[in-house]
């Protein structure tokens, strides 16, 4: 999904993420809502973007649960997409092995990297309770595209968008 717009056209788009589907009996889960600010080409340019406070958080090397790859030094930035350029993932990272790939990710025939997205901090929001209910079929990677407006009407459970609008 993210390598199908272009990095400088993401701004302003609403992004939803969900509960796997293995957890919940088949059943998916809205986990997070945000409309994004900026999108980046490069794990190199977001690390510059981000707060330290943001990076200690999000950074592969020291958080197990991490999702920003720390670049190794200034000099790196001609190899931006090199995974040589930048710091290993914690030892007990879900991507420990297979993080490279992260670094320079095209999807299939698309010569276009995948954006990574920062969220607008007044227009993100997380659920850590699975409370509010996808009402469709299962959801998949790439989930087609919708208006905010008509996934709210159309795919929350009636009751949830009551108690959330």
């Amino acid at each position: 999904m993210r390598s199908l717009r272009d990095v400088n056209n993401w701004r302003g788009t609403w992004v939803a993420g969900f509960s796997t589907i293995s957890e919940h009996v088949g059943r998916n889960f809205l986990m997070y809502l945000m409309r994004i600010d900026k999108a980046f080409e490069s794990h190199w340019s977001l690390w510059d973007e981000l707060t330290t406070q943001v990076r200690q958080a999000k950074s592969t090397d020291t958080n197990q649960f991490g999702d920003v790859y720390r670049p190794l030094g200034r000099d790196t930035q001609e190899n931006q997409f090199n995974a040589c350029s930048y710091h290993q993932p914690h030892q007990s990272h879900k991507r420990r092995y297979d993080w490279p790939r992260d670094i320079n990710y095209q999807r299939n025939g698309n010569h276009r990297r995948s954006a990574l997205l920062l969220g607008d901090e007044e227009y993100s929001f997380v659920w850590d309770k699975c409370e509010i209910l996808f009402n469709s079929e299962n959801i998949g990677r790439g989930h087609r595209t919708v208006e905010l407006g008509d996934f709210l009407h159309n795919h929350l459970c009636e009751a949830n968008c009551r108690s959330i609008l």
